[in-house]
């Protein structure tokens, strides 16, 4: 999921004018990334939908790596354990 705050150089708290400023003096440098951010971070109810999925996107990336090394997400070993709770 692309950080549309950090693309633009700005904190998530930034106010509306901040944002309507980062995306104008970033139109040169990257028009495709301004052209999917403006309608996202210019509408109240889409910015808030994408704060909140941008925090739980940004959650499972940090926890993935432990769920990997944890066997949590080897299905191997899920097969393992129905095998087992399949013979009782």
């Amino acid at each position: 999921m692309r950080n549309y705050y950090s693309a633009l150089e700005l904190a998530p708290a930034a106010s509306n004018h901040d944002i309507e400023e980062a995306l104008v003096e970033s139109q040169a440098a990257d028009p495709e990334m301004v052209e999917e951010a403006t309608p996202i971070l210019s509408d109240p109810d889409k910015r808030q939908t994408y704060d909140y999925l941008h925090a739980q996107f940004s959650a499972y990336a940090h926890a993935m790596p432990n769920l990997v090394s944890s066997k949590i997400l080897d299905t191997n070993h899920w097969d393992q354990r129905l095998v087992e709770f399949s013979n009782d």
